[in-house]
């Protein structure tokens, strides 16, 4: 008899913490949203279409939502490359490196437009400030002392963006983002020169808990496609 209520306590136990889980997952669940505020680190891969340094690097950034519609982010990258070259020539053999260091801090101000509870249209303007340390070549004799410096580049440019998108949350644990923008680079090199570009970017973030997601963002343009991996935490 003693057994056979012991039994009956346990299975009235497990029914409960089972009910209570289920309940828990659930609302856990339900309080997926749309993700706008976070902090985040990401590895970014640059593939050029011309040229064969192809950068990468890390990437810091965080978005604040201001408003229930207006929100600021900011990002900082890091990126570089570097390649060798070695062309024998008779009984010599020149060596020529060619390295690339590109920095880049921007701030966005973004709009988001509720159509609906698991989807957003997006808007936003963006401003960032680059720099690019660029050696295209560096001339050493293996059978000499002889060492060339090479042509090294330094620059620093301003770009400005623009740029509209939607964003779904589907499963209550996929948040997919399409976005498309244009932006162009304001530099001086002697003179005051601009020059633009169209891009795309397809983002998938992934819920792994209520506060973690894992990303992959992928972004094409006229000159290269970039893609990230990377985590963010959502407050």
């Amino acid at each position: 008899m003693n057994h056979t209520k012991n039994t009956n306590r346990i299975t009235m136990y497990a029914a409960c913490t089972l009910a209570a889980l289920a309940l828990s997952v659930q609302a856990h669940a339900a309080t997926h949203d749309l993700s706008y505020n976070h902090v985040g680190i990401s590895h970014v891969k640059y593939n050029p279409d011309r040229g064969l340094l192809g950068p990468d690097g890390w990437q810091l950034d965080a978005r604040y939502m201001l408003t229930e519609q207006f929100s600021v982010a900011a990002y900082y990258r890091k990126l570089d490359d570097s390649i060798m070259i070695r062309l024998p020539i008779g009984d010599s053999q020149f060596t020529m490196p060619a390295e690339i260091n590109i920095t880049e801090a921007g701030l966005q101000l973004g709009y988001r437009y509720a159509i609906g509870n698991t989807t957003d249209l997006n808007g936003y303007l963006n401003y960032s400030r680059n720099k690019e340390d660029f050696l295209n070549m560096h001339v050493q004799l293996a059978d000499a002392d002889n060492d060339t410096t090479g042509l090294r580049h330094k620059e620093s440019y301003d770009r400005y963006g623009v740029a509209a998108g939607i964003s779904h949350l589907f499963a209550n644990r996929f948040q997919l983002s399409v976005i498309a923008g244009y932006e162009y680079d304001q530099r001086w090199r002697g003179r005051d020169e601009k020059r633009g570009r169209t891009y795309a970017t397809l983002a998938l973030d992934t819920y792994i808990t209520k506060n973690i997601l894992i990303t992959a963002h992928y972004t094409e343009n006229s000159e290269h496609n970039a893609f990230s991996v990377g985590v963010r935490y959502r407050f």
